[in-house]
């Protein structure tokens, strides 16, 4: 794997976060989609093909759905602190 581009560090850090700090893992997938879970399918996020990463918001408690969104931001906010350190 070569990590050469800010993007790819955003991603990486992301996968890294969510599977230590949030518990998740791959769970499933339907089509092209890939479904991440923390297992207890309470919080969960899908990849698309195209690599856009989409949040589960159905529901009335959108706790699960912030907590997915507050760890792509701390994701992306690490990775950019991060590469140009590393460039």
């Amino acid at each position: 794997m070569k990590i050469n581009t800010r993007e790819k560090l955003q991603i990486l850090i992301f996968g890294l976060n969510a599977g230590n700090n949030l518990n998740m893992f791959w769970h499933s997938r339907i089509k092209k989609c890939a479904i991440f879970s923390d297992g207890i399918d309470e919080v969960q996020f899908y990849l698309a093909e195209d690599g856009s990463i989409t949040c589960e918001d159905e529901g009335d408690d959108y706790d699960n759905y912030y907590k997915i969104l507050g760890c792509m931001e701390h994701s992306k906010a690490e990775a950019n602190e991060l590469f140009p350190k590393i460039k």
